[in-house]
């Protein structure tokens, strides 16, 4: 099935049981307030944002956080996260 965030910048195709389809402000601390739109679809949003066993993914689209990151530091950034993640996750 495919779903488009509300300002048409994310487009992806989800399985259909994705159906808890949401399209927001990205938004890392509140302080801050947003850094971009983000689209989320799962069978429970909510859950995926909470939990690991939820089926779904999480699309965010900024261009501060690209003025602020190179390719490079979001690569090394993901690379440390699948570290700290290592045996908690199934393989």
């Amino acid at each position: 099935v495919a779903i488009t965030d509300d300002s048409g910048a994310i487009s992806v195709n989800v399985p259909e049981s994705w159906a808890d389809v949401v399209s927001d402000d990205w938004v890392i601390d509140e302080a801050d307030g947003p850094v971009g739109v983000a689209l989320t679809a799962a069978t429970d949003a909510q859950g995926l944002i909470d939990r690991w066993d939820v089926p779904g993914i999480f699309i965010g689209v900024s261009d501060v956080l690209a003025e602020e990151f190179s390719p490079a530091d979001v690569v090394e950034a993901f690379d440390e996260f699948r570290r700290l993640l290592d045996g908690f996750l199934p393989a």
